[in-house]
């Protein structure tokens, strides 16, 4: 929330005070944490098959 108080700023310097505003970084904002090794969904997804004893062997 913005408030002016003590002069008229024109629509020009508002808006030039807002951007830069809005471009100073935010300092409560928390980089996201790392997630969990247990709560990640790659342990669903498949693997590429490892070769069983003697397979080398005999390709398909």
């Amino acid at each position: 929330m913005l408030r002016i108080v003590r002069g008229e700023p024109s629509d020009d310097e508002l808006a030039a005070l807002i951007t830069v505003l809005a471009a100073l970084p935010n300092a409560a904002v928390e980089p996201p944490a790392q997630r969990n090794a247990w709560a990640d969904p790659a342990h669903r997804l498949r693997s590429t098959p490892t070769l069983g004893r003697c397979q080398w062997r005999h390709p398909r």
